[in-house]
């Protein structure tokens, strides 16, 4: 991981891009029901799920979105996820209600692309 990485999302996804290191960025796309209007939110993932920045605003969301990540991340292509927070309680966490939709996208520089090949 390049040493110049920050807390901050874009300020990740740059480093990660300007030292040719692949990643996954989430955005929250839209809110649906009673959890909090938290479009926008954005957050930089590791190819394993791990966060590397950011966050999308629902701890309850995060192992679900985590996985999301990693099968994106080994398709190599776009999805939008819808994570529902109605049903039970997920790793100590009550959920609030509603569900998040979710667009994840894995990012591989040019450079990343060439090594592989």
């Amino acid at each position: 991981m390049p040493n110049n990485i920050t807390g901050d999302p874009i300020g990740v996804a740059a480093a990660l891009i300007e030292n040719k290191r692949e990643f996954v960025l989430t955005l929250v796309i839209g809110p649906m029901g009673l959890v909090d209007d938290e479009s926008g939110a954005m957050a930089i993932f590791g190819g394993d799920g791990s966060v590397l920045a950011g966050g999308i605003g629902c701890p309850c969301a995060e192992p679900t979105l985590a996985r999301a990540v990693v099968e994106c991340f080994r398709r190599q292509s776009p999805m939008v996820v819808d994570i529902e927070l109605n049903e039970h309680v997920f790793d100590d966490c009550i959920p609030c209600g509603g569900s998040l939709r979710v667009y994840v996208e894995a990012v591989v520089p040019i450079r990343a692309v060439a090594d592989e090949h």
